[in-house]
């Protein structure tokens, strides 16, 4: 597996595994697309693709915007992300960028008092914050 700023790759996962429910008016590009992506994303964190529900609704026109739902499990807990774009391939690239981050955050080890610098991204101590007066 290679590690890269958006997170682990490995090999795409055959796109029958995950499983995919279309509404409304969906190019079956995009349905594909979201398959081979989302199934690669499932693949490289080491989750079961046959276990990753995606939803796609499409709007009024082929192109159009579009709602991509992902259901799954991170170590046994329920997890869900979606994400409504227009363009359709936007909703898609905002989809996996979210399900990534959704992951990771599960995945992190947690520690009391620590939270990310919105200034800088790394992990600082928190002030505790005392309600005794």
């Amino acid at each position: 597996m290679v590690m890269d700023e958006s997170g682990p790759k490995g090999p795409a996962a055959p796109s029958q595994d995950v499983r995919l429910v279309q509404r409304g008016q969906v190019h079956p590009d995009d349905v594909r697309t979201v398959r081979e992506t989302i199934g690669a994303v499932a693949t490289a964190y080491r989750l079961d693709p046959a276990a990753v529900r995606v939803r796609l609704t499409g709007g009024g026109e082929p192109g159009g915007p579009m709602l991509v739902q992902v259901n799954f499990r991170v170590g046994g807990a329920p997890a869900r992300i979606q994400v409504a774009a227009s363009p359709a391939r936007e909703a898609v690239v905002a989809a996996v960028d979210r399900l990534r981050r959704q992951i990771d955050r599960l995945t992190r080890a947690w520690h009391p008092g620590l939270g990310r610098s919105r200034a800088s991204g790394r992990w600082v101590r928190r002030a505790r914050v005392s309600s005794h007066g």
